[in-house]
């Protein structure tokens, strides 16, 4: 009996040791599935996100020290990672036609145009125009803000216009008048939360007055997919034109005596855009 218990207990040692392969690939295969699944993912708080973030970027870049005090990687995880879940903006617009010279300045009516896209369920909160100082343009004349939703017309939500030396200020519904200072300081918005849907379009039209030779900085909001900007001029103006764009290279512009126009099909970060000025020496593009 020891003899034959012996000899069971060997082979059955024998067959775990020749087995041994199978089943470490058995549970690394059940390891793996677990770690992937998203149940398991969203178990993780955001530290041991971050973490296993970094040894994902390590192991696709072979790069020990990817992670190192002050590398981008560090910065990009707390200061670019937020926009990844952020609604953003979808072929976004812009046309502006500049007319009405005088000796101080020109006016421009601006018409912008894009499409909300969700991310989470939810759209951008407002649409907001307003300067980016005080001194940005010499006086603004009027605001309107409109939506269209996938199955409606277009509807006025806000609007600005100056009367004397107060803008009076229009939201659905409601009406206030308020000094200039207030105005620049805060420019008009619009909330969204009642509008919440995906591809809602978006027009924001104004007329405002710029100073010769001084830059209008035209930057994005938010995350932003596509963009394409026309400006329309008088003939014989000199027009500097700038791009502040992570790709310049894939800039596709047409410039010409009187009209520029510029299109850019790749995502653009906020504060990203353009800078333009006029002056009346004629001048070539």
């Amino acid at each position: 009996m020891e003899i034959v218990g012996l000899s069971l207990f060997s082979g059955g040692v024998l067959i775990l040791v020749l087995q041994i392969g199978d089943w470490t690939r058995y549970f690394e295969e059940r390891l793996k599935n677990t770690v992937l699944k998203q149940a398991y993912l969203d178990s993780l708080d955001g530290d041991a996100l971050s973490e296993l973030q970094v040894k994902i970027m390590k192991a696709i870049y072979n790069t020990p020290d990817i992670d190192k005090e002050g590398s981008f990687l560090r910065y990009f995880q707390k200061n670019l990672s937020k926009y990844i879940k952020e609604p953003y903006r979808d072929n976004v617009k812009t046309e502006i036609e500049v007319c009405d010279p005088d000796d101080v300045g020109y006016w421009i009516n601006d018409r912008i145009t894009y499409s909300c896209r969700m991310v989470g369920g939810k759209i951008q909160g407002e649409v907001k125009w307003r300067p980016d100082d005080k001194e940005e343009f010499l006086e603004v004349e009027n605001v309107e803000i409109s939506i269209t939703k996938n199955t409606s017309a277009k509807r006025l939500i806000a609007q600005a216009s100056k009367v004397g030396d107060k803008y009076t200020i229009e939201r659905e519904g409601t009406k206030k008048d308020i000094d200039v200072e207030q105005f620049v300081a805060e420019g008009l918005s619009a909330e969204l939360a009642d509008h919440q849907e995906d591809g809602l379009f978006v027009e924001a039209k104004s007329r405002y007055k710029m100073e010769w030779g001084k830059f209008c900085n035209w930057s994005m909001a938010h995350p932003t997919k596509n963009f394409y900007i026309s400006i329309f001029y008088p003939k014989g103006w000199r027009l500097r034109f700038q791009p502040l764009l992570l790709h310049p290279e894939k800039v596709n512009k047409t410039s010409r005596d009187g009209f520029l126009s510029m299109e850019y099909n790749e995502w653009l970060l906020p504060f990203s855009g353009v800078f333009y000025s006029f002056t009346r020496t004629a001048a070539k593009l």
